[in-house]
């Protein structure tokens, strides 16, 4: 249930920041779910883009929540874990909004 209502949030924000009236440029943290761990694994290692300087790598895809209707960008920064044996690696998922937005015609 509490997921549940983190998601309605989350989508609550997106749809606001997206009104025509606000423009607000937006960037929330967002959880290792099952979805969004199909969607990095769906990407089968391509479109990784390096990041960070080292070994990290970013990937992002156009995404939408299930309690929303608005569409945002999903990016996923992938780092490898320095104390393992195993290649296992640590993920960062981030949403945030499409491109920055303008209002009539000025920087934010």
């Amino acid at each position: 249930m509490r997921c549940v209502q983190t998601m309605r949030r989350q989508a609550d924000i997106i749809g606001y920041c997206n009104k025509p009236q606000n423009c607000i440029a937006f960037a929330i943290g967002a959880s290792r779910d099952k979805a969004v761990m199909r969607q990095i694994n769906r990407s089968g290692g391509k479109g990784w883009q390096p990041y960070g300087g080292g070994n990290g790598r970013i990937a992002g895809t156009a995404d939408c929540l299930n309690e929303g209707r608005e569409a945002f960008r999903l990016i996923v920064a992938r780092r490898p874990v320095q104390a393992s044996l195993l290649p296992v690696a640590c993920f960062r998922v981030v949403m945030n909004s499409f491109r920055p937005f303008w209002r009539n015609g000025q920087d934010p």
